[in-house]
């Protein structure tokens, strides 16, 4: 006869077998989803380990196969819409078809050290700079109320040797002198134009007019142009 005793340990034997029983077939369970369903991706030239359907494949992706991808995705990728060329956006581009304005070029500048002489419009004031006892710049700006915020034209002295006629689209020839000019540019809503006086005297110049916005630039252009035509420099005789 089965004493109370034996019983019980049958009854716990029994429930520690079940319990074991669930446990192994509930990690069997776990690890057959994990081995059938585990994907683990790293980054090119990386070890790349794929589990599927019970096999465990290892490979590695070179970095040089990722390069060739992403050119291939650039090349596809359609690029983002930009601002026009501002430079086409202007009719008068060229010096031939933009005019002069000299009816209001009342005043002369005139310096000494490099012998500069140039018009300027009424209205105007100007602030220049030296440098080793010799002009270096001049700056012109508006105070009158005809632009707001004012327009402004600089003129610096430059080292010949940084000339650069592979940088110029276009070249005009005013009364003293060859200019080399591009297309107006913008940025920001600030339009610039700058041209290039070269000369057969020692130093070269950069004659540039800063201005707010496009109709204002059409507006005063002519006017900048008669004040580049009037620039003067150096000897006379050697222009």
């Amino acid at each position: 006869m089965i004493q109370p005793e034996e019983k019980k340990a049958e009854k716990r034997i029994l429930t520690l077998s079940l319990c074991v029983s669930i446990f192994i077939h509930s990690l069997i369970i776990i690890l057959s989803l994990i081995f059938f369903h585990t994907y683990r991706y790293q980054q090119p030239g990386y070890e790349i380990i794929t589990t599927i359907k019970g096999s465990i494949i290892k490979s590695f992706e070179e970095k040089t196969e990722f390069s060739k991808q992403n050119n291939l995705l650039e090349k596809t990728i359609i690029p983002q819409e930009t601002e026009p060329d501002a430079k086409l956006r202007y009719t008068n581009s060229k010096i031939e078809t933009a005019g002069f304005d000299s009816l209001n070029l009342s005043h002369i500048y005139k310096e000494s050290t490099l012998n500069v002489e140039i018009k300027y419009p009424v209205g105007w004031v100007y602030l220049d700079q030296q440098r080793n006892k010799k002009l270096d710049g001049i700056t012109f700006w508006a105070v009158d109320n005809s632009f707001n915020p004012p327009p402004y034209i600089h003129i610096e002295v430059v080292e010949k040797y940084l000339f650069n006629p592979a940088k110029y689209k276009y070249t005009y020839k005013f009364r003293y002198f060859e200019g080399f000019y591009n297309e107006p540019e913008e940025m920001e809503g600030q339009v610039n134009q700058q041209i290039y006086i070269r000369t057969k005297a020692d130093e070269d110049f950069i004659i540039k007019l800063i201005i707010n916005g496009k109709d204002n630039f059409d507006r005063f252009q002519p006017i900048f142009l008669a004040m580049v035509n009037s620039f003067q420099f150096g000897n006379p005789y050697i222009f």
